[in-house]
């Protein structure tokens, strides 16, 4: 259990974020965004950022601006209109839209800014009213009341996420994050009642100050309400995005690698009882859910924003510091709003950096995919797609692949590579082999950079 840190459990984002370069050619990837509407019509995932909040919180895995800071939320719609109007000339009105996610703090905008930006989103692109559709929305519960539940039902949204870090009040206190059992179950009750398609919940581990006893009885809770996703999320994760007096605090309180082990262990042996199935590394379901019909069937995709059953050419972010992910290529829009007002005002796509996939990357991404979304690799199917000879190509991996499988980590069934369960440490040292590796080729010259 040591040799994979509940630290690494995150590896299977790929590509790395390091590949991201400011030197990305966007002239060749808006050609390519260009000649796909003639390739293809395939269906388009949507993401929309609202970086802001009413107040700063210790731990929150968004980047975002407290909106008392913010020169003017209605700029930032404006703005990001334009980045729309841009966008959508090349991917509108010929992709339908199957899956949507409103993520940050949508809650800080009032009912008729949301509703203007929901309308306009629909005047450019192609939202649908389609039973297969996934248009989720942050919740934030302390924000949150039942009329805006509604109203976003009344806009089209079906999935509802929650995140909730812990109901132990001492601790929500301490991370300014502080929501009861009673209120998250007011809100659930709510949005059953509105008949949403889906109740998701994100529960936070592994943060300062949590002990065993306060997260198993957060579970209790949760598991009483009956969401139907529970996604796990390391708090380690979250750090990155927070204030650095707030790193401070978390590393100096967090919990040791070894009690987030338990911590982690605790939530799972809960999760299982209940009925609830895992479906990757920190994502658990009910038998019933969309997510095991496609994983059953191999057509669950994962992305930026988590599994979804919506079989999609991929992902368009849209606001500050929002991911893409479009024809194997990946970008990041600028993270500081100065700098994306002032490219939007330039008449730009506001993309910071980004990436191309190079040959072996578009390889070891198919690996990757089938491991994270499946827990299994046909060694066939990859020479087939890639005309390579799995064994030769990845032959540095070869050896570590047999030592993962003496540690009871993988398996294999004929041709196939199969993570054993619990799949959570196969997965994350098969995506940081499979993954990872690639950096360590480029950097000692087996693999040049782009090849």
């Amino acid at each position: 259990m040591s040799s994979y840190p509940i630290s690494k459990q995150c590896q299977f984002a790929y590509p790395e974020i390091s590949r991201f370069s400011e030197t990305f050619n966007q002239l060749e990837f808006q050609q390519k965004l260009r000649s796909s509407l003639k390739e293809s019509i395939a269906p388009l995932s949507l993401a929309l950022a609202m970086p802001f909040c009413a107040q700063g919180c210790r731990c929150c895995y968004h980047d975002k601006i407290v909106a008392a800071n913010l020169p003017s939320l209605r700029e930032y719609l404006d703005h990001l209109m334009i980045e729309i109007d841009l966008h959508s000339q090349w991917l509108g009105p010929h992709h339908a839209v199957l899956q949507l996610h409103f993520a940050g703090a949508p809650s800080c905008l009032e009912g008729a800014e949301i509703t203007e930006l929901m309308h306009y989103l629909a005047s450019r692109y192609h939202l649908v009213d389609d039973k297969r559709r996934e248009y989720s929305i942050e919740i934030n519960t302390q924000a949150a009341t039942r009329n805006s539940l509604a109203l976003y039902k009344g806009l089209g949204f079906n999935h509802l996420n929650f995140t909730v870090s812990d109901f132990s009040l001492p601790l929500g206190k301490s991370i300014n994050r502080s929501h009861s059992f009673d209120s998250v179950k007011e809100l659930t009750e709510a949005a059953r009642l509105h008949q949403f398609s889906s109740l998701n919940y994100n529960l936070v581990y592994g943060l300062a100050g949590q002990t065993m006893s306060a997260l198993a009885t957060t579970l209790d809770q949760l598991i009483s309400l009956s969401p139907d996703r529970i996604f796990l999320r390391d708090a380690l994760s979250f750090y990155s995005y927070c204030a650095a007096e707030n790193q401070n605090f978390h590393q100096s309180c967090a919990p040791s690698e070894e009690e987030k082990q338990l911590l982690f262990a605790v939530a799972d042996e809960k999760l299982l009882a209940a009925g609830y199935q895992s479906i990757g590394m920190e994502c658990y379901v009910k038998p019933t859910d969309s997510l095991v019909w496609a994983q059953q069937r191999g057509f669950l995709q994962y992305n930026g924003h988590g599994y979804t059953a919506c079989k999609t050419m991929g992902v368009a972010g849209l606001g500050v510091s929002s991911y893409s992910a479009l024809q194997f290529f990946y970008t990041q829009n600028e993270g500081d709003i100065k700098s994306y007002f002032q490219r939007l005002d330039n008449n730009e796509l506001p993309i910071a950096r980004g990436v191309k996939l190079s040959a072996d990357e578009k390889l070891r991404h198919y690996v990757v995919s089938q491991l994270v979304c499946n827990h299994w690799c046909d060694i066939g199917e990859v020479e087939r797609a890639f005309s390579v000879v799995f064994s030769d190509y990845f032959s540095r991996e070869m050896a570590a692949l047999s030592a993962l499988e003496q540690e009871g980590l993988i398996f294999w069934q004929g041709r196939v590579l199969r993570v054993a369960k619990p799949v959570r440490l196969g997965l994350a040292a098969l995506c940081g082999l499979f993954g990872h590796a690639h950096l360590d080729l480029v950097e000692t010259g087996v693999v040049a950079e782009g090849a």
